[in-house]
Parts: structure tokens; sequence; C-alpha cells
């Protein structure tokens, strides 16, 4: 996905309005959405939403954060037309060109066409909604001549599922079209519609563009709720539709299935022969940057270390480690380790402890089904 955030979001502010917020999150050593357009006076918020500290500077020497630790937020009004590029200062080596952003402060004014999607993009409480729109190249039918009905999941929402989830689900621009889809629906339905279409039965369904069903209900306190996610915000209307804030992202089953897959630490090793002094993982997901380290056999426990190997941050397949040849056992054990100390430094003991997942250490026994013909395993 490199570079998916670095597209201009020319669906941006529209002028003639009251000057507005606009909020930008900073997860997993991204800016949540790293380019955004706005009108003359938007104050922008940056929110670290991280575990690390980062900053907010600009390449121009307009505006500088300072550090900020997890929790902080920086905000900076833009007066003067014009594209303000910034970038993270404690990270300017970072392979990831997601640690760099742009405000873009725009001259237009025009407040005659404001679409679906010019809409949602003015909403402060909207970001991530606006972004995984354009992610999913969906700006063109949002912002055309047919009319569509957005439940729009505010920033809160999208929190909710985790740093973690949120950027694999980001990543995975396939998965990510699917679950904006499932929030849009064709024609204009207000918040009038809807509760008439729910007190008709108690519950009623519209279908989405995936050609699933939402199901609404009236709840006992009267609260119009979809698929279970309330309706906080209802009746903002677009020339081209009408959009509803909701409390919660509805994620596909099997975007959830998935996303629960490539986030939650895991290994998954086959018996096999050593070939080439090293064995094969087939896949490692790692929650940030870790380690896999083979561990002999000691009475079907994990014993000392035979070798190790770096894995990313999330899902890797086929990871190569090479080991001790000679004091291999006929079991081994695959054991995912954090890289909690210097990055990229295999630091056990020490700070690269064990990585856990639902409290238990993620470790797999594999079975040692072959050696090159000179060698033998040792007795144990």
């Amino acid at each position: 996905m490199a570079g998916l955030f670095l597209v201009c979001l020319s669906v941006g502010a529209v002028s003639g309005q009251t000057p507005e917020t606009v909020n930008i999150a900073l997860i997993e050593s991204t800016y949540y959405p790293a380019s955004i357009t706005v009108e003359p006076g938007t104050t922008v918020i940056w929110t670290n939403h991280d575990s690390v500290n980062h900053t907010v500077t600009s390449t121009e020497d307009h505006f500088d954060s300072g550090r900020l630790a997890p929790g902080e937020t920086f905000e900076f009004t833009f007066t003067d037309p014009g594209i303000y590029r910034y970038v993270c200062s404690i990270h300017p080596s970072t392979p990831d060109p997601l640690m760099h952003g742009e405000i873009i402060v725009s001259e237009t004014d025009d407040t005659a066409n404001i679409t679906v999607i010019q809409t949602i993009s003015r909403d402060s409480s909207l970001t991530f909604m606006t972004t995984a729109v354009i992610a999913s190249d969906l700006t063109d039918l949002l912002g055309g001549e047919d009319e569509y009905t957005v439940f729009a999941p505010n920033n809160t929402a999208f929190l909710e599922l985790g740093n973690r989830t949120v950027k694999e689900l980001f990543t995975q621009t396939g998965d990510l079209n699917i679950t904006v889809r499932r929030h849009l629906v064709e024609g204009r339905y207000t918040e009038q519609d809807l509760r008439e279409l729910a007190n008709e039965t108690g519950n009623a369904t519209l279908q989405t563009l995936l050609g699933e069903d939402l199901m609404l209900n009236l709840t006992g306190d009267d609260n119009l709720t979809v698929d279970g996610a309330e309706i906080v915000t209802a009746d903002i209307n677009a020339t081209n539709g009408i959009v509803h804030v909701i409390d919660a992202v509805l994620v596909p089953e099997n975007v959830s299935m998935r996303l629960e897959e490539n986030v939650t630490p895991g290994i998954n090793v086959t018996d096999q022969a050593i070939e080439n002094e090293s064995i094969m993982i087939a896949r490692a997901v790692s929650d940030g940057p870790g380690w896999i380290a083979v561990h002999t056999d000691a009475n079907g426990t994990p014993g000392p270390i035979i070798g190790y190997g770096p894995v990313n941050d999330s899902v890797n397949e086929n990871v190569t480690i090479e080991i001790e040849l000679e004091n291999a056992t006929g079991t081994l054990h695959a054991m995912l380790h954090i890289d909690a100390g210097e990055v990229g430094v295999y630091e056990f003991p020490g700070a690269d402890v064990p990585a856990e997942a639902d409290g238990e250490v993620v470790v797999e026994p594999f079975n040692v089904t072959g050696l090159p013909e000179d060698l033998t395993l040792p007795d144990r």
C-alpha cells in the first residue's frame, strides 16, 4: 500500500462555510489521512494514538509540534492557500512513506454543489471514512449524479477496532473496498424514511452495494440502529445523497475473519526436512517487528535456542531460519519473540521476550523428517 494515503483529497472542504477543525490520527507510524484538502481558516488537530513518540514537523518551517507522546495533540490553523508538507522528524529515515503528510489549503469557492464525498470530507469526525472512501477508489461514485445513502462510521468507531486492525484493514485495499461498500445504499433515505421502514414490522432491511442486507431496528428507547450500530447524527444532506453518522464499523464477516487472522500473533510451521542448515516457517503474524527463535526439545518443552531470524510487523510468509544443525533434535519448537530493545538486534535473554496471544506464549513444535545424508540427530 505504499503511497496510498499520499493521494490528494481533491474532495476537500468547501469554502464559504464557517471554518472548521479537521482531525488527523497518528497510528502505527502512519498519518490518517496523510493528505487532505481544507479551506482557509481550518484548524488541523493531530493526535498521537501510537505507542511511541512522533512529531508533526513542516518541511518548510511553517510549524513543528515537538515530540508528541502517546495521547498528546498538536494543532495548527491554516490561513493562506498552498501546499504544506510535513514529516515525523523522529523517524526521518523510515522506509514507510506513510510518515509523510500534506495539508492542501484550497482557494476554491463553490457552495452550490456539495456532494456526498465533499460532505464526508468536511466533517472532522469522519477522517477515517474519508480516507477509506478515497483508498477504495469510490470518490467518483460518491461525487457523481446518482444518489446514495451513506452510513458513515465516526473516527471513534474506527479507533475502537484497535490500531493494528485499522492498519491491517487500510493495507488490504480489497477488504477496505468491500467494507466501505457495505456502508453504502442506493437512493436517498432520510432518518424519517428509515424510521417508517423500521416501524412497519419493528425492523426492516436495506440492500447495500455489496448486495447484502442491512438490518434497521428501533430500540426500546426509540434509537435507530443499522446492523446494531446506532445512528448518532442523522440527515447530513448533500446534492447527491445523504449521510448518517454511526458509532460502529460494519465490517463484513469474511473480512472480519481475515483481519482477526492477520492481527493475532501466531506461527504456522509444518514437519519438514532440514535443508541448507535451515528450516522454513510457513506463516508468522507479529504485533510489530519481532523474531522467530528455534529451540531444541527438552522433554516436550522448548530447550536451548539454535537459531533465530527477524520477522516484520503483521503477516510474514515462508520465513527461513538458519540453525545450528549439529545441535538439532528430532522435535524443534518455533517461538515468536517481540523486538522490544534495540531494533534489529536480537536481545534474549533480555528485552526481546516471547510474544503472547490470549495470555499464552506463541510457540509451535514441529518434527524434523530428514537430514543431509552425512548427518544424524544426536540422542537427547
